[in-house]
């Protein structure tokens, strides 16, 4: 893929029409999708919904709103009644310190998810899908569904939107049966839950430990 045909696709890509069609109507966005190709702009799309998310979520809890779910560790909101949110997450500094973290901690997510996808793909699939690449771009496309992350107490739930914006991906770009495409998708989130309740118990740990202890 040349140059300016990269840019123009990213181009595309960000433009609101062609997010509401990826949020909504998924099966139909990807079937216009390119297995090959310049990765850039599906990566740019999927971190500019993370930052898009972090930023709007780090400014809620700034202003004192309860119960926004923000990935990184080092300022988690605990859903635990009685403890209060990490003071950092609350002040200018805090706010800041996400927003930097947020593309390249948003990009290692999207890198490792893909890598764990794409090994279910090829095990439930191990011939006649496509590489690597597909699987990357199903993700970064997923992560368009963190836009309603930063909702207080409901922003858990675009996880399964974005479950379904990968199933749909994954069939489309595998040629994959719906059940199959599911299995694929939802072990690497389950895993990613996994790893996000921990991060939530320890943080919980943590404040406990720095506000009574």
């Amino acid at each position: 893929m040349r140059v300016e045909q990269s840019t123009r696709r990213l181009a595309v890509d960000l433009l609101p029409a062609a997010l509401v069609r990826l949020l909504f109507r998924p099966r139909a966005f990807f079937v216009d999708e390119p297995a090959r190709g310049s990765l850039l702009g599906p990566l740019v799309t999927g971190l500019a919904c993370i930052e898009t998310a972090t930023l709007l979520g780090e400014v809620l809890r700034m202003a004192g709103v309860r119960g926004v779910l923000i990935p990184w560790p080092f300022h988690q909101t605990v859903m635990v009644s009685g403890v209060e949110p990490s003071l950092v997450s609350q002040t200018p500094e805090g706010l800041l310190m996400s927003v930097l973290v947020a593309p390249l901690a948003g990009a290692l997510l999207l890198a490792l998810v893909a890598g764990a996808g794409h090994y279910m793909v090829r095990t439930v699939a191990p011939a006649g899908t496509a590489g690597f690449g597909a699987t990357f771009r199903v993700v970064c496309y997923s992560a368009v569904a963190a836009l309603g992350a930063w909702v207080p107490y409901i922003g858990a739930l675009c996880l399964v939107h974005a479950a379904a914006i990968g199933v749909a991906g994954v069939r489309v770009m595998h040629r994959l049966p719906a059940r199959r495409a599911a299995t694929a998708v939802v072990s690497p989130i389950a895993l990613l839950v996994t790893v996000f309740g921990v991060m939530q118990v320890l943080a919980a740990v943590a404040l406990l430990v720095f506000n009574y202890g």
